[in-house]
């Protein structure tokens, strides 16, 4: 069965890693899919009844989208932060607010990620909750090293680098 999902799970990385380039809405669609998977594989784990499921899944869904525009403004400030880079003469002060604003969005993402724990602390058991602490980072590992594996090479938009191929082990 775990085999399974990762046949499964490999090619949604892809199709969400090659939609998500600079195309905001299938973008979203993509993490829309790629959310729905990772919501029914964490319902599985954490074997919740109805009612409580139903009351999980609300806030998880409100938490994650709002996990997803934030890093949506963090991407969308990096950029604008690289282009200043480009510029011949950039301002001390330009740069300065483009990097506290960068830093206020992480504040707030990890701001946000800690306050969807403390909430799901009032749905979830102690036991619940470790499932799903360990299931997020277990998942997003995994996710993060299939990535590495199987997705496209990445680099810088101006400057492409070959990634390394690693030599499988026996």
């Amino acid at each position: 069965m775990k085999r399974l999902f990762y046949y499964c799970l490999i090619p949604l990385i892809l199709l969400i890693t090659i939609e998500a380039k600079g195309q905001p809405f299938q973008g979203e669609r993509a993490f829309q899919r790629f959310s729905t998977m990772k919501k029914l594989k964490m319902m599985e784990v954490l074997s919740l009844d109805e009612e409580k499921s139903d009351k999980f899944l609300a806030k998880y869904s409100s938490y994650d989208n709002k996990i997803f525009s934030i890093h949506n403004q963090i991407d969308q400030a990096t950029r604008e932060l690289m282009e200043l880079m480009k510029q011949e003469r950039v301002k001390s002060s330009d740069l300065k607010n483009k990097n506290v604003e960068i830093i206020n969005l992480h504040s707030e993402l990890s701001k946000t990620m800690g306050e969807r724990y403390k909430e799901f602390q009032n749905i979830l058991s102690d036991e619940e909750l470790a499932k799903l602490i360990l299931f997020e980072r277990n998942f997003n590992n995994e996710v993060r090293k299939k990535i590495m594996e199987k997705g496209p090479k990445r680099g810088t938009p101006d400057e492409p680098q070959e990634r390394p191929r690693r030599k499988k082990q026996k």
